[in-house]
């Protein structure tokens, strides 16, 4: 299967999130730049750089995909630099 990309894994307790950018809707990048401030390809590039903030709230976005109840600061309280893996990294890569 060449499916695979290079789009990093966040991994939240037992929760992963494949960062797939392309996957993410207009609604949801307006989100994005009211938490962080930044348009889409600008928040790409600091969660390139491992920005927790913008990290954080691209993870909310994915996220609250599956859970409408879940917070922002949640998120960023578990997000550590241990949290972005690679696919390598994980046993099974997540659907966006």
């Amino acid at each position: 299967m060449s499916e695979k990309n290079e789009y990093p894994i966040i991994v939240i307790g037992e929760q992963q999130y494949l960062m797939d950018y392309s996957d993410i809707t207009g609604l949801e990048w307006k989100e994005i730049k009211k938490l962080t401030g930044l348009g889409a390809m600008e928040a790409i590039g600091q969660a390139s750089m491992l920005d927790m903030e913008v990290l954080g709230a691209i993870t909310f976005i994915l996220a609250k995909r599956e859970d409408k109840n879940v917070k922002y600061n949640d998120i960023l309280s578990q997000l550590t630099i241990n949290s972005v893996k690679t696919q390598d990294e994980v046993d099974v890569i997540p659907k966006a």
